[in-house]
């Protein structure tokens, strides 16, 4: 059997995920793909069953 060795250096970043907090009922959640500096994402609130509320989150990467 033949074996190869990977670090870091040979890794990708495949899918990433932003933490974000429910300004109306605190509940967290992970959302993906919502990395791009600069932009207004509007979030539904999914894992409070009694929010639903929307929110925006403002990604900056500083």
């Amino acid at each position: 059997m033949e074996r190869i060795y990977c670090t870091y250096a040979d890794t990708e970043v495949a899918s990433l995920y932003t933490h974000v907090q429910c300004p109306y009922c605190n509940h967290e959640q992970n959302k993906l793909d919502m990395d791009e500096c600069g932009k207004i994402y509007v979030i539904e609130c999914e894992e409070c069953e009694e929010c639903e509320e929307q929110y925006e989150v403002y990604f900056d990467a500083s």
